[in-house]
Order: C-alpha cells, then sequence, then structure tokens
C-alpha cells in the first residue's frame, strides 16, 4: 500500500532501506513509541498507542502477520515498560511510598509484561476489540494498585 501510494514499485520502494528492520524502525516503531510519549498519565499513554496503532492497522497486521513479528512485540514491550515507568515515578515522588529501585523496577516489569500482553491479545485477534474501552475499565483498580504496591514496608508478608 504505501509503496503504491508513493507511485513505486514494491522492490524500488526497499531499495530505500537497509533491511525490514529499518523500515520498520522508521515507518512504524519510532512514530509508534513518539505517539505514546509525552502523555500525563498511563491511560493517555496507553489509549494514544492505541489510536496510532488503529489508524495503522492493515501495516500493523502485516508485520504481526509475518517474522517481524518479534520486533513490534519488543518494541511493544519496551514502550509499555516506559509508560509504567513514568506512571510509577509519579506514584513514588512522595516521600511515604518510596521504594528502593529493585522493587520499582519489579513492579515496572510486571505491569509492563500485562500491558504488553493485553495489546499482543488484541493484536492476535486482529484489533477488533475496543481496547481504549477495556483500558479505561481497568483504570480505577490499576491506578490503585501500584499505590498500594510501594506503600507496602519491604519484609512484611501480605495475604490477599
Amino acid at each position: 500500500e504505501l509503496s503504491a501510494a508513493c507511485g513505486i514499485n514494491r522492490k524500488t520502494f526497499y531499495n530505500h532501506y537497509d533491511g525490514l528492520d529499518t523500515l520498520l524502525e522508521q515507518v512504524l516503531l519510532r512514530p509508534m513509541e513518539a505517539a505514546a510519549g509525552g502523555s500525563c498519565g498511563w491511560l493517555d499513554a496507553f489509549c494514544k498507542l492505541a489510536a496510532f496503532l488503529q489508524e495503522q492497522k492493515n501495516p500493523v497486521l502485516h508485520v504481526y502477520a509475518c517474522d517481524a513479528r518479534e520486533c513490534l512485540q519488543r518494541r511493544l514491550e519496551c514502550v509499555a515498560m516506559q509508560i509504567v515507568k513514568g506512571q510509577l515515578a509519579r506514584v513514588c515522588c512522595c516521600p511515604e511510598t518510596a521504594t528502593d529501585e529493585t522493587e520499582q523496577e519489579q513492579a515496572c516489569a510486571f505491569y509492563a509484561a500485562g500491558f504488553a500482553g493485553m495489546f499482543d491479545a488484541w493484536l492476535r485477534g486482529g484489533m477488533e476489540e475496543d481496547i481504549a474501552a477495556r483500558l479505561r475499565m481497568l483504570e480505577r483498580g490499576l491506578c490503585a494498585l501500584p499505590r498500594c504496591f510501594v506503600a507496602m514496608p519491604s519484609g512484611e508478608n501480605y495475604t490477599v
């Protein structure tokens, strides 16, 4: 689609890039990161990410269906980690919720994996679900969880 829109054939189009990874980086992955950046909260960032991916649905699903899927999945994991770290930094800015770096990394990895998995399932389902609605539904509970996690004193046992 992109080569046709540019008025050139696919081979000429691909000759401008070192490989598929370079093409993905410039055309899809960097803009994907930029779409989620600059947000003031995790919900806004993930909704912007979902909106960008939805706008690019055909190329995103094409990439997801080919060998480049892993590249897209890794970048989604990185973007999710950046969003979660930003949220955790806002939550942990108060002295009463301060944690050490190891606890913060563990919390970030946990939540980022969950969000990346949710996006992966959305892509696997052909992006048919309204993921923004699902994100909004999770907003209340997930915003509270990091505060609870970081407020727990280290070394104490908690039952759920």
